[in-house]
Formats: structure tokens, C-alpha cells, sequence
């Protein structure tokens, strides 16, 4: 009876360390995933705060394909409304810490589309 008990005992703590390892091999990387992605989202809405801010009209702001980069830095596209309340068209824009940059449709070279498509 002893001896069942000390391996019903052995079988348990061996049965919870696979588990643990199960967990953490499997578990863990799909937490760390769903982390990053909440803070991936909180990035990319500070991001289009800051280029609505830029528009003649912020309400009009519509965004699509935005998106955070390896450094932290987030790129997208942005349409917004003209002074004759006509939506100009999307345009590529790339916020860093710093700096938030919104390509001119009449550019020669359109710096937020080239960061994006880079990435």
C-alpha cells in the first residue's frame, strides 16, 4: 500500500512537471503573442491620434493597412478631407517617436511609402 502511494506520488510530480513544460513551450509563446499584439494595437492607435492631428479635418480621418515595424515605428495610410470637405485620397504616412511623416501627393519622393514598403 506504501509503495502505491509513493508512486502514485512519483507519477503525479512527474505528470505536473510535463505539464509545466508543455505550458511553457506552448502556453507561453501564445501569451507573449497576444501581449505584443495588445501593444502593437495601442501603438498604432497613438499613431493615428497623432497623424489625425495633422489633417485639415481629423474627424475625416480614415485609416488602412497600418501597421507596427520592428523598430516600433508605425506606417500606414491615410485619407482625410480637403478644405472643400472632398476626400483627397489615401496617402502613406510613418510615425516614429518623434516625428510623424505624411507623404504630399505631389512629391517626388514620398518618404513615408518608401519607409513602409521597406519594412
Amino acid at each position: 500500500m506504501k509503495e502505491k502511494k509513493i508512486l502514485l506520488l512519483v507519477a503525479s510530480i512527474a505528470l505536473s512537471g510535463c505539464l509545466g513544460i508543455f505550458a511553457y513551450f506552448f502556453g507561453w509563446p501564445l501569451y507573449q503573442e497576444a501581449v505584443a499584439s495588445k501593444e502593437g494595437e495601442k501603438k498604432i492607435a497613438l499613431a493615428q491620434e497623432k497623424v489625425a492631428s495633422e489633417l485639415l479635418d481629423p474627424s475625416s480621418a480614415q485609416f488602412r493597412e497600418s501597421k507596427v515595424d520592428f523598430s516600433g515605428s508605425v506606417c500606414g495610410q491615410v485619407n482625410g478631407k480637403n478644405a472643400y470637405g472632398a476626400y483627397v485620397g489615401f496617402r502613406w504616412f510613418y510615425v516614429t517617436t518623434t516625428s510623424v511623416t505624411v507623404d504630399h501627393p505631389d512629391a517626388a519622393i514620398k518618404l513615408a511609402e518608401v519607409m513602409c514598403k521597406n519594412k
